[in-house]
């Protein structure tokens, strides 16, 4: 599927000066398909960790750190040869948050590689290691879920696209496009943006498999609150994601969320925040 994402890698790729990039964003919103897919389509040497499989050793290397140790490490576990048309890239990066920390060495030492670090709850994970992010040294994007354009180049509607981007507010539109345009917003309401139900629409997929693929993402941020709160905290912040999910777009008042100080309310919604899973926003 195409993201417009792919067009800004492009772009970070070609340049002379290109900082480490750190790719925000929640649990499943495709950030490691958009880099392999990036990879594919530019035919870039993709050299791939997975935290969740692998663990630099060098990397928490106090005493004789050196990116080239670190860079000969990830050979012998690739068995990949780093040098010419590649890209290194770290995912699930929060298993082991101290590479973070280190890609501001890359950047001084190595700044000819290309390097895309991923995972889900980076800051929750850096605050926990009690290290900072290598700012100055680092760019950072942030993905979010596919868009109503992303839905649309999904599921091949090019045509109904190019016309939807030509228009204006003043421009009058006929009653065949604003039908269709009606049934593809409403697609894309009960679909949503996350990759995977997306890819199972413009597969044919109906409503039920699409709404099981959605369940097993919410159970999946359910399953990760553990993850980034202590037990007192635990019960607010499920009490904050269920009351989130049920009143979107309504103004957040304390009170109605659970009988408790609305400082433990403030406290939930902030980890939520960090951990992608909501976006606090400002109401007049």
């Amino acid at each position: 599927m195409k993201r417009v994402a792919i067009d800004f890698l492009d772009s970070w790729y070609k340049k002379n000066n290109s900082k480490p990039l750190i790719l925000r964003g929640a649990r499943q919103v495709g950030k490691s398909t958009l880099v392999r897919l990036f990879c594919r389509q530019y035919q870039i040497n993709l050299i791939e960790l997975d935290f969740e499989t692998v663990k630099l050793r060098q990397i928490e290397n106090e005493t004789s750190f050196s990116i080239e140790k670190v860079i000969q490490e990830i050979e012998l576990i690739t068995r990949k040869k780093i040098g010419g048309k590649a890209l290194i890239f770290f995912d699930e990066v929060q298993l082991q948050p101290k590479v973070i920390n280190r890609l501001r060495y890359f950047y001084e030492h190595r700044p000819d590689l290309r390097i895309i670090a991923a995972g889900s709850l980076l800051e929750v994970s850096m605050e926990a290691a009690r290290f900072s992010m290598p700012v100055g040294r680092v760019q950072y994007y942030q993905l979010g879920p596919m868009t109503f354009s992303e839905f649309l180049m999904a599921k091949k509607e090019e045509i109904f696209l190019e016309q939807l981007n030509a228009k204006t507010l003043r421009d009058e539109s006929d009653g065949t496009w604003l039908e269709q345009g009606e049934t593809l917003l409403k697609e894309f309401y009960f679909t949503g943006g996350m990759p995977e139900a997306v890819q199972c629409k413009a597969d044919g997929g109906d409503h039920e498999e699409i709404r099981d693929i959605q369940n097993a993402i919410i159970q999946t941020y359910r399953d990760d609150i553990p993850k980034y709160t202590s037990n007192n905290e635990y019960s607010r912040v499920i009490d904050v994601f269920e009351y989130t999910t049920a009143n979107l777009g309504n103004k957040v008042v304390f009170s109605d969320v659970a009988a408790v100080h609305s400082k433990s309310i403030q406290s939930a919604i902030s980890l939520l925040s960090k951990a992608g899973v909501i976006t606090k926003t400002d109401m007049m």
